[in-house]
């Protein structure tokens, strides 16, 4: 849009591509609408008719929710508090006794410094961060 303000008939120009942009937008925001309509229809095995409302009262929720400033504290703290410190207790059990050894030492490569890193980076991401992950969540 800067290039096109310069140039004749600019301003036109910029008005027709923001809204050719808002066209898209608004195309783009109806296929995933029929997208959800159809998974809907199909999962549920619900009539068109009821798969539009359901889908539709869905999609006001979430344009509403975030607008309610007690939602917006209640997901802040939600979030803060309790989502992040579970998926990062997730991802320390999953990376310290789920991925395989091989795999893991593959992250250090091979030395007696490296070695020696390695033995506290396990132990500390078994053993050391789910404690402290809990202490957090549990506070």
């Amino acid at each position: 849009p800067q290039i096109l303000v310069h140039q004749a008939y600019g301003r036109v120009l910029v008005v027709l591509y923001l809204l050719s942009v808002l066209a898209a937008g608004a195309a783009g925001a109806i296929s995933i609408f029929d997208c959800l309509v159809f998974q809907t229809e199909r999962e549920f095995k619900w009539p068109r008719a009821k798969a539009v409302l359901h889908v539709w009262a869905f999609c006001a929720a979430l344009v509403t929710l975030p607008l309610l400033p007690l939602f917006k504290d209640v997901m802040d703290v939600v979030g803060a508090e309790v989502l992040l410190p579970l998926s990062a207790l997730f991802m320390s059990y999953v990376v310290g006794w789920k991925m395989p050894g091989a795999a893991q030492r593959q992250i250090f490569g091979r030395s007696l410094m490296l070695d020696t890193l390695f033995i506290l980076w396990r132990f500390s991401i078994r053993f050391l961060v789910p404690a402290f992950l809990l202490y957090l969540l549990l506070r």
